[in-house]
């Protein structure tokens, strides 16, 4: 059987990974299901230099995507995580 995947804790969140759902201090906070992707591989590798060739593979899963829709994924998540 699988290992469930961790809830990751940064601040006052928690990212719970296995239910797909980010808290501030237990409250849940909306977030779609590429900018959940996204946020999860950031805080996955906290520290490190995230390339955009990992976003492409990681959240868009290879699909063709604009510069401008990474530029607003990281938009929306720095308006969600105040």
């Amino acid at each position: 059987m699988a290992d469930p995947l961790p809830t990751l804790r940064f601040g006052a969140f928690e990212l719970d990974q296995a239910n797909r759902q980010l808290r501030r201090d237990g409250v849940p906070v909306e977030l779609g299901s590429r900018y959940f992707d996204a946020l999860a591989l950031l805080v996955g590798r906290a520290g490190e230099l995230v390339s955009k060739d990992a976003f492409m593979r990681e959240v868009w899963h290879g699909i063709p995507v604009t510069d401008e829709a990474l530029t607003q994924c990281i938009r929306t998540l720095r308006r969600a995580l105040d």
